[in-house]
């Protein structure tokens, strides 16, 4: 090729260091989606305060990071205090034992909903729209557009500092959860055992979800 064109500083800055043409950042846009809105009750959200996170299994799993939202979630609220956390994702099919880890991960809290399957584009911005925050403690992200969705919806988002996500988020517009750069174990392709993601900060992650529960305006 002559030039790569791609959509963050972070995609650009890793794929420079292996091509020796241009390498340019072209973000993308992120587009409003026509979204009907509907009760809550039939996107599958429970009622009171929810918490959303969105992810492919086809993007592997360990690197979108359910297990710390999991986590975060169940270190700022006790079993029952009110608040619920909805993981939703696709290609759970495709990846059984990746699903079975999440829900296992999930199971022995009943307000932790694990929802797995297709939805259509107007069906996932409806409940983008319905829900109360947006959590995402990925190890890293090429642009990260379900962070960019929620926030063009209005929802608050607690998100890793790290990789594509800041193009558009930063201290003013979000809340960016601290984090340890850590080698990649086995088994984790197509990324290369040595190389360095994320471990976001577990201890700093539950309290802003806290807060958001006990302070929605602030």
């Amino acid at each position: 090729v002559d030039e790569v064109w791609t959509c963050s500083a972070h995609a650009r800055d890793a794929i420079a260091a292996g091509v020796d043409v241009p390498v340019h950042r072209v973000p993308p846009p992120v587009l409003p989606r026509p979204s009907v809105p509907r009760p809550r009750h039939e996107l599958g959200l429970p009622d009171g305060f929810t918490f959303l996170f969105c992810f492919d299994f086809f993007s592997v799993v360990d690197r979108k990071n359910p297990f710390g939202v999991i986590d975060a979630f169940c270190r700022a609220f006790a079993p029952g205090e009110g608040p619920n956390l909805l993981i939703k994702s696709i290609n759970g099919a495709a990846a059984l034992a990746d699903l079975e880890r999440v829900r296992l991960h999930a199971a022995e809290r009943d307000d932790v909903h694990v929802v797995d399957g297709y939805v259509s584009a107007v069906e996932q911005a409806a409940l983008v729209a319905a829900c109360d925050a947006y959590v995402s403690l990925h190890r890293a992200e090429g642009f990260g557009y379900t962070m960019a969705e929620a926030m063009l919806a209005g929802r608050p988002v607690v998100a890793t500092g790290y990789s594509g996500n800041l193009e558009f988020m930063d201290d003013r517009n979000s809340v960016l959860v601290g984090y340890d750069l850590v080698p990649i174990g086995e088994g984790k392709d197509p990324y290369p055992a040595g190389s360095r993601w994320t471990d976001p900060d577990p201890d700093q992650a539950p309290a802003p979800l806290r807060r958001l529960v006990d302070d929605p305006a602030g």
